[in-house]
């Protein structure tokens, strides 16, 4: 397995990933926003990375990380806002391997907390962020869109 942090020349294959997540679960897909944000995040490194998930030499999934800061969490924290692996390299540990790979580049980078949204109705992430020391909260994450 490989990790590699997106280039400004991969924004297509980023595109072409998250359209297949988005795909599967069910989440709208604009194209023309999608690379726009992904342009945005890789002229922007401040804002977060997301890196691509190799194996056998084929980009296989990804992980993006955005950076925030936090009273709470007494400084710059991140966010696991994306996690795909594409469904046939599931069950491999290669989401585990990623998300290792994310949190000791966040403390590379001096960041204090990581978080990660996911879903009640998703047993396999549960049991897979709890293993991997993720305390799993009461509180509702709330969006309003601006």
């Amino acid at each position: 397995m490989q990790i590699t942090v997106m280039q400004q020349s991969e924004i297509e294959t980023a595109a072409e990933l998250v359209r297949s997540f988005y795909t599967e679960f069910g989440f709208p897909f604009d194209p023309v926003i999608i690379r726009s944000c992904l342009e945005e995040l890789s002229a922007s490194p401040d804002l977060g990375r997301l890196f691509f998930l190799q194996h056998d030499e084929k980009t296989v999934g990804f992980i993006l990380i955005t950076f925030g800061f936090s009273l709470e969490y007494h400084g710059r924290d991140a966010f696991i806002d994306e996690l795909f692996v594409l469904p046939e390299f599931r069950n491999r540990g290669l989401g585990a391997a990623v998300i290792e790979y994310a949190v000791q580049f966040c403390k590379s980078e001096g960041i204090k907390a990581i978080h990660l949204e996911v879903r009640n109705n998703n047993p396999s992430a549960l049991r897979l962020y709890r293993r991997l020391n993720f305390i799993l909260h009461d509180s509702v994450l709330a969006t309003r869109k601006l």
